[in-house]
Formats: C-alpha cells, sequence, structure tokens
C-alpha cells in the first residue's frame, strides 16, 4: 500500500468557531402599498352651541356724506334766453355736492315755488363750484341771485290712453258758444263770444250775435251793484236790487240808466272776463286768485291736460283764495282760470 492511501483528510480538525455578524446591508427598495383597512367607528354626538358673546364696542363716526341739498348765491335771469329750454347754464355751486354727469337736478327762487328750472348735470367736480346744467324745463319769470339746489325728479312714463269721451259735433254755423263740462260730457252754455277789432271781446247771454261787450236777451235780474262803463243793449226786463246810487258831477260815455222811483242815476257794472294762468305745480290745495270771487260758480277752469273743465263742486272759494278739495288730482302743467267778475 502506497503511503498516499494511508493518510486520511479531516476538516473538521481545520474550520474555525463562526466570526462575528457582518455589517447591515444596504436598505431595500419600498415595496407597493397595502389595502386599505375597514373604516372606524363613527364619532359621537355634536355638542350644544355655546352662548352668544358679548356685543362689542361701537364703532367711530364715519366721515359725512355729501348732500344734495345747496344754496346759490348766483344771479339767474329766467327771462333770459340763457336759461331757455336747450340752454347750458353753468353756476357757481357749493363743493361737496352729491352729484355727478347725468344727476337730475332743480334749481328754485328761494322767495317762491312757481320760478325754477330743471335739468341733467353735465359737468361738475366736488372739490370745485363750477356746475352746468342742460336745461329742459323752467316755469316762471323770475330774475335774482338767491336760488336753491336739489334733486329734480324725472318725468314719468306716459300713462295709458284714457277711455273715449262721449260723442260731440260742433255747430258750423259761424256763433261762438261756450260750452261747459257737465258730468264729463261737452254741453254748450246760453252765453257766446264775439272777437272784435277792438279793445274788448263781446259777450253775449242768449244773444248768439254780441254787438256790445255784454249783449243780453231777455229778462234778466241782478242782485246788488251794477255798474256799467260803457254801452249796455239789454232785450227785456232788467230787475236790479240793492241800487247804488251815484251823482255824477262828471260827463260819462254811455247810456244813462235812472232809478225809477228816485229819477236818480245808477252806475252799474259790465261782466267781464278776467284770465289767469294758475301755477300748480306746487301741488298744495289752496292758491291765490288775481282778484276777489263772488263763488265757485264765478269761475271757468279748464285744465289743458286733460283737456276738460273742472266743476265747482271740486274747489271752493273765499275771496280771492281758491282751495281744491282733492289737491293730490292737480296738474303739473298748471290750470286755465276765467273769473267773471262784475
Amino acid at each position: 500500500m502506497s503511503q498516499e492511501s494511508t493518510h486520511n483528510l479531516y476538516l473538521g480538525n481545520i474550520l474555525g468557531a463562526t466570526g462575528p455578524l457582518g455589517p447591515s446591508g444596504p436598505i431595500g427598495p419600498v415595496g407597493d402599498t397595502g389595502p386599505t383597512g375597514p373604516a372606524g367607528s363613527p364619532g359621537g354626538a355634536t355638542g350644544p352651541t355655546g352662548a352668544t358673546g358679548p356685543i362689542g364696542l361701537q364703532g367711530v363716526m364715519g366721515p359725512s356724506g355729501y348732500s344734495f341739498y345747496g344754496s346759490i348765491n348766483h344771479y339767474i335771469d329766467l327771462q333770459s334766453v340763457d336759461t331757455d329750454v336747450g340752454q347750458t347754464l353753468t353756476i357757481t355751486a357749493p363743493t361737496g355736492l352729491a352729484y355727478n354727469q347725468g344727476s337730475r337736478i332743480r334749481v328754485y327762487d328761494l322767495n317762491t315755488s312757481s320760478c325754477f328750472l330743471e335739468g341733467v348735470v353735465s359737468f361738475y367736480a366736488s372739490a370745485t363750484t363750477n356746475l352746468s346744467i342742460e336745461i329742459d324745463y323752467k316755469v316762471g319769470s323770475c330774475a335774482g341771485s338767491n336760488w336753491n339746489i336739489n334733486l329734480g325728479g324725472s318725468v314719468g312714463a306716459t300713462g295709458p290712453t284714457g277711455p273715449a269721451g262721449s260723442a260731440f259735433s260742433l255747430s258750423s254755423s259761424s256763433n261762438t258758444k261756450i260750452l261747459y263740462n257737465d258730468q264729463g260730457n261737452v254741453s254748450a252754455s246760453n252765453l257766446y263770444y264775439k272777437d272784435t277789432s277792438e279793445d274788448i271781446n263781446y259777450f253775449g247771454i242768449n244773444e248768439p250775435s254780441p254787438g256790445l261787450a255784454l249783449d243780453v236777451s231777455g229778462d234778466s235780474k241782478i242782485k246788488g251793484n251794477f255798474s256799467v262803463s260803457g254801452n249796455a243793449a239789454i232785450t227785456g226786463n232788467l230787475e236790479v236790487h240793492d241800487i247804488n246810487l251815484t251823482t255824477y258831477t262828471s260827463l260819462e260815455t254811455g247810456y244813462l240808466v235812472c232809478d225809477p222811483v228816485n229819477n236818480t242815476p245808477v252806475k252799474y257794472l259790465i261782466p267781464s272776463m278776467e284770465y289767469q294762468a294758475l301755477d300748480t305745480t306746487t301741488n298744495v290745495a289752496t292758491y291765490t286768485l288775481s282778484s276777489s270771487c263772488k263763488g265757485e260758480e264765478w269761475l271757468i277752469i279748464w285744465d289743458p291736460n286733460t283737456q276738460q273743465m273742472i266743476q265747482p263742486n271740486a274747489y271752493t272759494v273765499n275771496g280771492d283764495q281758491i282751495t281744491f278739495l282733492n289737491s293730490s288730482t292737480l296738474p303739473m302743467g298748471g290750470l286755465d282760470i276765467r273769473h267773471i267778475k262784475i
């Protein structure tokens, strides 16, 4: 047996003990997210509302705002062409007014409400005193330096068309008959009017073609003083009460009428028609007539807006004061009043 075959190699005799733990290796990549877990149990009930806290302190007052009202110390003449509708008027106004371009304002006289103009502001800067207004409405003929300025109301929309009036046809004759409002219907009276080339026109009672200032056809009764300055033609009986006797010391033109009892001359009045344009823009109830009036029936009042007469039961008269029972229905454009005077 050879020498190699007799020697065995034992590994256990040459391996040493287990060595110490080596360092950790690098961290591996993050794995995929796992599935969502089940929902948790609901929370408890909502608690009660807490008590309201105390009111805080009042804040400081803010600055004053702009005003719409102001006084103007600027000469304005409503009779001047510079204040006609369509003109642009520049005035000296207070500073700090709450107006800008496009504001509608009214400039009115401090002494009377029947004088004012309205329009739209075309220029105004609150820090300056120049204000320009494009005039589109004017009332009155006042002139002066004491005026106020304030907001003006815009003209409202046109109202609906009213119902058609009752049928009425005018006579084709040449006479001019005075018409009146009979419970909403146009009716003809027995009063006639005639234009003349003289300073006065003729007025007839039951006389279609008056030939004098007052031409009465038929019996007449007059209570009170009756004075005539000029000619008077009366066909029929004339009864006069409360005669005012007058002793004439100078020559007068006209017919002389005598009291048959005392054989003394009597002077009597001729009825006349006094015209007045009554401004109702102030929308008050009572207005002043040009002269004292005997009663409601002595006035003929025409509303140019509605083209109708205003009946005597719509107003009362006391001297030169006329009071409308319902001032809210008065038109803004005014009324035409004809006052029969004797």
